[in-house]
């Protein structure tokens, strides 16, 4: 929630990017990068598990098991208090468990029903108009969500896909591909589909570094072109790719 700084120290800013989808029987989902500023670091959420690689990953949430596992991947990898983010959830014949979002554990799938991803955390740095108008987070009334997990994926025959949690997350799939997680939110991709073949999971969504600090404060540099504006007395730095800033 806050970080001291020095003048003149650059400190350098690291936006994690979405993991990709497992496009394989015997592969799981690839995990998300860490987001990163100066000291601070945000872990990236870990990869789904796929039909023949069924364990989701740890990560800063975990990754849903694929279909029929018991065990779905932890959440927390920083080992953070408060905790950073929640465990998937299992599999259980033929439909995915949900991925682990910042805020819940992602639902365990049950017969015939993928399990929904974990809703995501609500964040105070961002007030939803300014999220909405920067396009960062998942906006849901007054609140902004990151980092909400994907939802599991089932096999065609069946007809509840799991949802994707609030804060980007990506639906599962009974037809396809999972859908992707929304850019900038860390969100989780949705498991993909069982049709007699089976298909790739959703990609992870990439994550945002924001920074904000007193008006007084000056910036003598930056890298990596942060959009920048103030409000309510108040500058913001937005990072969508890497770069550095200078107090």
């Amino acid at each position: 929630s806050s970080h001291a700084v020095s003048a003149g120290a650059e400190i350098t800013v690291t936006v994690g990017a979405g993991g990709a989808g497992s496009t394989s029987t015997s592969s799981k989902g690839a995990s998300g990068g860490n987001s990163v500023f100066g000291s601070i670091s945000a872990t990236g959420g870990g990869g789904g598990g796929s039909r023949n690689s069924q364990t989701g990953v740890a990560g800063g949430s975990g990754g849903g098991a694929g279909f029929n596992a018991s065990t779905a991947g932890a959440g927390n990898a920083g080992s953070y208090t408060p905790v950073e983010g929640y465990a998937g959830g299992t599999g259980y014949s033929d439909t995915g468990g949900g991925g682990g979002g910042a805020g819940a554990v992602g639902a365990a799938s049950v017969s015939g029903t993928g399990g929904n991803g974990g809703i995501g955390a609500v964040a105070s740095i961002i007030t939803a108009a300014l999220a909405n108008t920067h396009s960062v987070g998942e906006v849901s009334g007054s609140d902004v969500y990151f980092a909400g997990g994907g939802g599991g994926g089932i096999n065609q025959a069946y007809a509840t896909i799991g949802d994707g949690g609030t804060g980007g997350g990506g639906d599962g799939s009974r037809t396809g591909v999972g859908t992707a997680a929304t850019a900038y939110t860390g969100g989780g991709g949705g498991g993909g589909a069982y049709t007699g073949s089976h298909h790739a999971g959703g990609a992870g969504g990439a994550g945002v570094v924001i920074v904000r600090f007193d008006s007084g404060f000056g910036i003598t540099g930056t890298t990596g072109s942060p959009t920048t504006f103030v409000s309510g007395g108040k500058n913001y730095y937005i990072f969508k790719s890497d770069g550095t800033i200078t107090f």
